[in-house]
């Protein structure tokens, strides 16, 4: 037993490092693009502007993406009634933390940036991460399922279509940061409908409090391990911009980006694990399994 799953955590793990190692690589070869096209300072306010926009999306999906698996692999719940529970509450969630973010753009931008001209980005920023939402369900979703995959070709047909439009907002168009802002919200707007389409197969007219309930449970606790980890990862940026200048914030950030390669070994097995660890739980020895496994 524990053969096979060290096996299927490794296949998977291959797979979803192959797609996460092409998509860092294609992403890679655009740092000449923004070296070109863009300022030290502009790479810097857009990065400034996604890491807010991480901790945005952190807040909107709840720890969903997480409790999805203890819900339907350990709890056995029926697929289609999580699925579509889930769907309902985030968007109406999400829904009213958006309209919050929208109204305090102006104010964050000031308190981020020290004036409020870049609430219109910050904007556009919020609206690509209340899409993500679907994302994030719809990975989640073909995770439970194994699909290592269909979830590699998505990642890099997402990455795939951020390229061209990169090319074409910042090299062609000439739009700067607002073009990379608009990239990312097309191209989350592109995820979106291809969640839907994934997901539309388990959407039914149906809401269950009780399953909501336990996903509230399991995912909301999660929130501060989120949090914790965007702090301890990307906090510095916003230090950085505080005694400095965004000149040094992208600087440093171009850098950050290029030593993130070496992640790829451990995201991937991140990405196989949660399925095969809620399968285990169930055995009679899975704490023992699960023990040699991290051993």
């Amino acid at each position: 037993m524990l053969r096979t799953s060290l096996k299927q955590l490794g296949k998977h793990s291959l797979v979803y490092g192959l797609g996460s190692m092409l998509a860092k690589l294609l992403a890679f070869l655009l740092l000449p693009l923004y070296t070109r096209y863009l300022t030290p300072a502009d790479y810097g306010i857009y990065s400034l502007l996604i890491i807010t926009s991480a901790v945005a999306g952190i807040l909107m999906q709840l720890g969903f993406g997480s409790a999805l698996f203890r819900e339907v692999i350990y709890q056995e719940s029926e697929e289609s009634t999580v699925i579509s529970t889930s769907l309902y509450f985030l968007l109406a969630e999400v829904a009213l933390f958006l309209t919050l973010l929208l109204i305090a753009s102006s104010h964050l931008s000031g308190l981020i940036f020290g004036t409020p001209d870049y609430a219109y980005l910050l904007r556009l920023t919020f609206i690509g991460a209340a899409l993500g939402v679907l994302d994030v369900l719809m990975m989640a979703k073909l995770r439970i399922h194994t699909k290592s995959t269909l979830f590699a070709a998505l990642t890099v047909t997402k990455l795939l279509v951020a390229i061209a439009l990169n090319i074409l907002f910042i090299v062609v168009l000439r739009r700067g940061v607002e073009g990379l802002v608009m990239t990312n919200l097309i191209q989350a707007a592109f995820s979106a409908c291809v969640s839907l389409a994934i997901l539309a197969g388990d959407l039914r007219p149906t809401f269950s409090m009780p399953i909501l309930q336990r996903l509230l449970s399991f995912g909301v606790p999660l929130i501060p391990f989120g949090l914790s980890t965007q702090v301890l990862t990307y906090a510095d940026r916003y230090f950085l911009k505080h005694f400095s200048t965004a000149t040094e914030v992208g600087l440093y950030s171009l850098g950050y980006n290029i030593g993130m390669v070496l992640n790829l070994l451990v995201s991937a097995v991140q990405l196989a694990w949660p399925a095969q660890m809620f399968a285990i739980a169930k055995q009679p020895n899975a704490e023992k399994q699960i023990a040699r496994i991290l051993t």
